[in-house]
């Protein structure tokens, strides 16, 4: 697990890369709530010392990135320049496949499938499912199932990758710089689906409390 001195811009404000103007605006303003002086997140976690340091990490990182010049010479002194080149060409490289792909395979709305029926039915069958208990290892995955999100919305919406999300959902913990990262992430994930976030903080302390009892 990184320290948070140890990471490079990107993995602090949890961006990819790629990151647009837009995205790393986006993880900077989570950033700042996750570590702001009255954060649930931060609180008995970080000394306030310790709040102010990532704070004064996370303005600098956000100044460099957001500076095309600066975030230039920043990837190249880190090794990343190349990086950025490559995956910055894929999603381009994605679309034209994607095109090609339709003109050899028809689609389900031309086929003229109409899924509606079958989804509402569906739903109706969820909604009257009891509500899974916050000690199961799968609760905050089968909350989100239950109301038809994806990870991938949930990512788009917090700028949260899709990676850490998984993590979170599956108690990975143990790949996350550390227990903030975790609450202020879950945070932005229970206000995304609307769901409560006490009983989401307390299916995670379940789960680490227990991960930490396995490590000894």
């Amino acid at each position: 697990m990184k320290r948070v001195e140890e990471m490079n811009y990107y993995e602090l404000l949890n961006v990819a890369v790629t990151a647009s103007k837009d995205e790393i605006q986006k993880a900077y303003n989570l950033a700042c709530q996750t570590y702001q002086e009255d954060s649930l997140a931060t609180y008995s976690v970080v000394s306030e010392t310790e709040r102010m340091q990532i704070l004064q990490r996370i303005e600098k990182a956000y100044r460099i990135l957001m500076d095309d010049r600066e975030r230039a010479k920043y990837d190249y002194r880190i090794g990343l320049a190349d990086q950025r080149r490559i995956q910055e060409k894929q999603p381009a490289m994605m679309v034209a496949q994607g095109e090609e792909m339709k003109g050899r395979y028809p689609t389900s709305s031309s086929r003229g499938l109409n899924l509606s029926a079958h989804n509402n039915e569906a739903e109706e069958a969820k909604s009257s499912e009891p509500p899974p208990d916050i000690s199961d290892p799968h609760y905050l995955k089968k909350l989100r199932e239950r109301k038809g999100v994806s990870l991938q919305e949930i990512s788009e919406a917090t700028m949260i990758s899709v990676h850490a999300l998984t993590d979170l959902e599956n108690g990975e913990y143990s790949k996350f710089p550390g227990r903030v990262y975790i609450v202020g992430f879950l945070r932005a994930y229970a206000e995304y689906l609307g769901i409560d976030f006490q009983q989401a903080k307390a299916h995670f302390e379940i789960l680490y409390g227990a991960s930490n009892k396995q490590k000894k």
